[in-house]
């Protein structure tokens, strides 16, 4: 992170050297969320681990984007117990250095962060984007190449390395709120195809994730996720969801539009076809 502030404060030094102010954007993404479940309670983050961040961005002369995200709490035994949730320096659509969102299906099985250098391209398969990523996140943290090929409707993504899938944010759909996995556990190889499509007002989504040579121990897992999102207009909707592994999850819930950047949503969870949370989260996004 220390480099990283380094380059972040050269930019900012840069425009001041060229008489210009640097222009900052902030952006918050808040989530304040009762979840009626055994140690959870009102928390300022979401029941399937999405934390609540502030971030401030700028441009440099070069045309660089630097981002500083900040989490307003974190789990402590997460395997990313940092409140920064991101922090990068990035020429959009090209590279990325920094901790940021690792490149891996579409989000719903496996969603993480880490410290990587990220590659964006289309050159290899003309028109068929392809994102990849060398990972070194620290001891007993995620560490290796991780990437995804595939445009929005379908994608296959994969990962070799260590410890993968440890952070809260991954594997969330099967767990109520808490840590992940943990440091020093994981997997060292994960395999991926996400898949979603529209048609009229429903909008499907699938996920398969396989996760291979654990390093802690837990087993060799096989997880997916089948969604439908049923779109009832002004940003309201439904949500039904499924997903399978060592056990049975289903998901049921909606969001409601309340005005811009602000939205409700509910949500109920079972496990194994037994109701284990409910939740109402109150999102304030600008």
């Amino acid at each position: 992170m220390r480099k990283l502030l380094t380059v972040g404060g050269f930019c900012l030094l840069s425009l001041s050297a060229l008489g210009q102010a640097p222009d900052v954007r902030i952006k918050g993404d808040v989530s304040f969320s009762y979840i009626n479940s055994e140690g959870a309670g009102l928390r300022t983050i979401s029941p399937l681990n999405r934390y609540s961040t502030l971030s401030l961005s700028t441009l440099s002369p070069l045309g660089f984007n630097i981002l500083l995200s900040q989490r307003f709490s974190f789990l402590p035994d997460d395997a990313d117990n940092e409140f920064f949730d991101e922090y990068y320096v990035e020429d959009p659509g090209s590279w990325r250095i920094g901790k940021q969102y690792l490149p891996f299906g579409n989000g719903a099985l496996m969603r993480e962060t880490a410290l990587a250098a990220r590659v964006d391209s289309n050159l290899i398969f003309e028109g068929l984007p392809l994102s990849f990523a060398l990972v070194d996140a620290g001891r007993g943290r995620q560490a290796g190449v991780i990437g995804r090929l595939g445009g929005r409707g379908i994608g296959v993504s994969a990962a070799i390395g260590d410890h993968w899938a440890i952070n809260s944010t991954a594997l969330s759909l099967f767990q109520t709120l808490g840590p992940g996995l943990g440091r020093e556990q994981g997997f060292r190889q994960a395999f991926g195809l996400d898949w979603n499509q529209r048609a009229g007002r429903l909008t499907t989504r699938y996920e398969s994730l396989a996760l291979r040579r654990p390093n802690g121990t837990l087993g060799e897992l096989d997880l997916t996720d089948l969604s439908f999102t049923y779109d009832l207009g002004g940003r309201n909707s439904l949500l039904v969801g499924f997903s399978s592994g060592l056990e049975r999850w289903a998901r049921f819930g909606g969001t409601y539009n309340a005005k811009h950047g602000v939205t409700v949503e509910g949500l109920v969870r079972s496990r194994n076809g037994v109701v284990l949370e409910s939740s109402l989260t109150l999102r304030v996004r600008f």
